[in-house]
């Protein structure tokens, strides 16, 4: 019998503050929406649309979403005969929001909801472990999966597992988006191999603190949580204008900024009273960089949605 399956997963923002390959956000500004139908037919037939679209291939071996899900069928040992797959896309690509973590945890998703009607289980800790694989890293994907702010931990066997910070609230979100695009292996190319012993103790001092400050309320902490040494200093030659930025932010009244991801998008946590202030000025420091971007007010959001038709809910953040 065909089975039915909607998905809707959200953008991130990952390497939050100092948190490298392991603190991510999840932020509705922007989603993909997957739609597929399985069992109807033989093969795969795969639509592409939305606002975010261009470059998203509909061929099965290229395209993310579809590989994903064939990653998730070999590992559980079963496959359907066919499915028809239609992908709507808001999140930008190359953009730092996560638009490939998006794809690879909606095809796993949309995998484990054909599998689970077929009486087999793929549990988040074996999914998000596909999902690294895939990715390199979890922190997107655990997000993406999981909502809120997430912690993402890998473990030596490949093994992962994710854990969303029990916060009663959550600051505003302002997102910053550039026009320009900036590869994922680009920006990761500018990293060095190995880092100080100094930096990385900075780094995980920032990030016990940030986690402290989000889960204690103490929000007046994010301005020194929110500093990294791992990934953004190095990152200066591809954005030069981020600490400009990040001051602009707090200048108008943010707790504290950073890059989003391996950029070029930036994000800024802030009191709800202080959005429209802390918009105006990181729109117009990017203006005055030259650079063409959209700036938005964001929420936190819960994570992913898969829907089986029926309308019957089996999956809703964490």
């Amino acid at each position: 019998m065909p089975v039915n399956v909607e998905v809707v997963v959200p953008a991130t923002v990952a390497n939050l503050g100092p948190g490298f390959d392991c603190l991510g956000m999840a932020v509705d500004t922007f989603k993909l929406r997957l739609c597929c139908r399985f069992d109807a037919a033989d093969g795969v037939r795969i639509s592409v649309g939305g606002a975010a679209s261009d470059g998203i291939s509909d061929y099965p071996g290229e395209n993310l979403v579809s590989r994903a899900m064939e990653e998730a069928f070999a590992a559980a040992g079963a496959r359907p005969r066919g499915y028809d797959l239609r992908i709507d896309n808001g999140i930008p690509l190359a953009g730092g929001l996560g638009s490939s973590a998006a794809a690879v945890i909606g095809g796993l998703l949309l995998a484990r909801a054909w599998l689970e009607c077929r009486g087999r289980r793929l549990d988040d800790e074996r999914l998000l472990a596909l999902a690294a694989r895939m990715e390199g890293h979890a922190d997107n994907a655990a997000a993406a999966l999981c909502g809120g702010v997430t912690l993402a931990v890998q473990r030596d066997d490949g093994r992962a597992f994710a854990y969303r910070l029990p916060l009663l609230e959550y600051p505003a979100v302002v997102l910053a988006v550039p026009a320009r695009r900036q590869a994922t292996r680009q920006a990761r190319n500018v990293l060095p191999a190995q880092v100080p012993h100094g930096d990385a103790a900075f780094n995980a001092a920032r990030s016990a603190l940030l986690v402290a400050a989000l889960t204690g309320g103490k929000y007046e902490l994010l301005y020194e949580a929110m500093v990294d040494r791992l990934h953004e200093p190095y990152r200066r030659c591809l954005y030069p204008w981020l600490d400009g930025l990040r001051e602009a932010a707090v200048a108008a009244g943010a707790y504290g900024a950073c890059l989003s991801g391996a950029g070029p998008a930036a994000a800024a946590l802030t009191p709800a009273d202080r959005v429209s202030a802390v918009a105006s000025a990181m729109q117009a420091c990017l203006a005055d960089a030259g650079l063409e971007a959209e700036v938005y007010r964001a929420a936190v959001s819960a994570g992913a949605l898969v829907r089986v038709h029926p309308e019957v809910t089996l999956v809703q953040g964490a």
